[in-house]
């Protein structure tokens, strides 16, 4: 039984002194990463290995420098099947198109804009009918860029009926 403790705990401690810890590293001619303030900037030149893959929802990045995930939107939605939802353009500078297809009653939907604290935000928004549903144009022009997230829900059956993020960008 003493040699079966004192090999568990040698096995033990062999594991611990070789186990491994893997940290980023580069190979490139040149690479900084410098901080000022709020504002950051972080380069490779020369990286061997660089490429994005994507499939559907799912993104595959290759390499050292890695872009940020600022520009993923998706539409979550509890829409019914006969019903479709479309936001375009994302991100964008100053109006976004929403367009709400299929069958269905669509005269008393809403639209609700928040910020990122939760806050709702005030926006125009114009409602246009046409043959397949209604198109919704979100006046974002007088807001400052940054993510807000938009809600399109019916009051009558107190649902949300999608929620999605838009990117205001300069």
């Amino acid at each position: 039984m003493k040699k079966l403790s004192v090999l568990f705990f040698a096995v033990l401690l062999i594991n611990t002194c070789f186990s491994q810890q893997l940290a980023p590293t580069v190979i490139a001619s040149a690479g900084k990463d410098l901080v000022a303030g709020e504002y950051r900037l972080s380069f490779t030149v020369g990286e061997l290995a660089v490429t994005t893959l994507r499939s559907g929802s799912f993104i595959l990045t290759q390499g050292f420098q890695q872009p940020p995930n600022l520009y993923l939107s998706d539409i979550t939605n509890h829409l019914p099947d006969n019903l479709t939802i479309n936001a375009y353009p994302n991100p964008t500078t100053d109006f976004v198109h929403v367009n709400l297809t299929g069958e269905g009653e669509f005269s008393n939907i809403n639209i609700l804009v928040y910020n990122n604290l939760g806050q709702i935000v005030n926006i125009k928004f114009e409602t246009i009918p046409n043959t397949s549903g209604i198109t919704f144009i979100i006046d974002l022009t007088s807001l400052s860029r940054g993510n807000y997230f938009v809600r399109i829900y019916s009051p009558e059956k107190s649902a949300s009926l999608a929620e999605f993020k838009v990117i205001k960008i300069n």
